[in-house]
């Protein structure tokens, strides 16, 4: 959904949001902003739900030199199924969670997430 607190500040950030299951990707457009929101969806075929892994990478783009890492955070499937269930006893409705990114303490990721099992 949006970002918050990305530091340091920069008249020239562009932030986007790349996010990874497997060989499966997807990234949000760029936002000139410290707190992009992008409310953009995105939906993956999870292959295991006890191993599969949702990888939430933050960049900051550039036109004519490699993209600048900002801040990365690992979410395990099984975990975001088990709070969904929790919040919502079976039903199917996202949950909204905050993350702070592994190599910034301020930076933090809002992501709205649902998992739906179908047999």
């Amino acid at each position: 959904m949006e970002a918050q607190d990305i530091l340091p500040e920069s008249n020239d950030r562009n932030v986007f949001c790349e996010a990874i299951l497997g060989l499966q990707k997807f990234s949000t457009h760029a936002i000139e902003s410290g707190n992009p929101k992008w409310n953009t969806s995105m939906q993956f075929q999870i292959y295991d739900l006890n191993k599969d892994v949702l990888s939430v990478c933050l960049f900051d783009r550039k036109v004519y030199s490699p993209n600048v890492f900002l801040g990365k955070t690992e979410l395990k499937i099984i975990q975001i199924y088990r709070e969904q269930v929790k919040e919502n006893q079976e039903n199917h409705n996202p949950i909204t969670r905050v993350f702070r990114m592994s190599n910034n303490s301020t930076t933090k990721i809002m992501l709205k997430m649902s998992i739906s099992i179908y047999k």
